[in-house]
């Protein structure tokens, strides 16, 4: 139960991570945008890279697995239509596993990012 709980709250996390790369204007109640402007969206497509990992560690009992980064530079349209400034996003995918008879509890929405040694909390932009 514990198990099935641990990763149902790492899917959760990496899926709300995720969530506005499928933002649609119209489930949000926003006026549909003119032709010209899908027209341009049409031509203008997000840039993914997949990048596969081999990281992996266990601590006391709780198998962590990296299986793949996506990095997505996002097009003009898109950002126009997420209304973000930022010039991407990163996704990571992560196979935990609590091998151990404790419970042990994980925070995926408190993970930091570092980049340049400087610590970006998730969720900010």
């Amino acid at each position: 139960m514990k198990k099935a709980l641990l990763l149902s709250s790492a899917v959760l996390a990496l899926g709300t991570t995720l969530a506005a790369c499928g933002a649609d204007e119209k489930a949000s109640g926003e006026k549909a945008t003119t032709k010209s402007a899908q027209t341009a969206s049409a031509k203008e497509k997000d840039q993914r890279q997949y990048y596969v990992q081999t990281w992996s560690d266990d601590w006391r009992g709780l198998q962590s697995k990296i299986k793949h980064v996506t990095s997505v530079k996002l097009s003009d349209a898109t950002k126009t239509s997420m209304k973000i400034t930022d010039d991407g996003v990163l996704g990571v995918k992560i196979h935990v596993e609590n091998t151990s008879a404790k419970d042990i509890y994980s925070f995926f929405n408190k993970a930091t990012f570092n980049r340049r040694r400087q610590r970006i909390p998730s969720g900010s932009r």
